[in-house]
C-alpha cells in the first residue's frame, strides 16, 4: 500500500470507531422513558409509543405559544408490508396549557407548554394515573 491509501485507511478507521461509540450513546440518550417526565426544546425531535400506536412530533415556539405536531399511527410490523396510514394532530398551547392523549391499551402522554414557549414537557405513564393529573382531580 502507497502512504496515501494508508493514509485514507487510517481516517475511515477513526471515523469508524468514533461512529461505534457516538451512535450508541446518543441513541440511549434520545429514547424517552416509559414511565415520567420528559422536557423537550423546539424542534427536538418527541418519540413514544403508547398502546399499539406509535407516536412522533415535535413543537416550536410561535407568538408565545407552543405549537406542538404529532403524527400517530399504527404500529407496524416489518415482516408484513402493509400500508399504514398516520394521522396529524395540531395543537396551540399556551404557556401553563396542556393537553392528553389516551390509549385504549390504557397507555397515556400529557402535553404542558413551558414557561415563554421554551420547552414542552411530556408526561408518560398510565392512563388513570395521568388524566387524574390532568384535570386536577389528584
Amino acid at each position: 500500500m502507497n502512504s496515501f491509501t494508508t493514509a485514507i485507511a487510517a481516517f475511515a478507521g477513526t471515523i469508524a470507531v468514533n461512529l461505534s461509540i457516538a451512535v450508541p450513546a446518543a441513541m440511549s440518550g434520545s429514547l424517552p422513558p416509559a414511565e415520567g417526565q420528559t422536557r423537550y426544546r423546539p424542534i427536538q425531535s418527541i418519540s413514544y409509543e403508547i398502546g399499539s400506536k406509535s407516536m412522533s412530533g415535535y413543537f416550536v415556539d410561535e407568538d408565545a405559544a407552543c405549537l406542538v405536531t404529532l403524527m400517530i399511527s399504527e404500529k407496524g410490523d416489518p415482516e408484513q408490508m402493509q400500508p399504514l396510514t398516520a394521522a396529524r394532530v395540531r395543537l396551540q398551547l399556551h404557556p401553563g396549557q396542556s393537553a392528553g392523549l389516551d390509549s385504549e391499551e390504557g397507555r397515556s402522554l400529557n402535553f404542558t407548554c413551558g414557561d415563554n414557549a421554551a420547552t414542552l414537557l411530556v408526561d408518560a405513564g398510565e392512563r388513570d394515573r395521568l388524566m387524574e393529573v390532568h384535570t386536577g382531580s389528584v
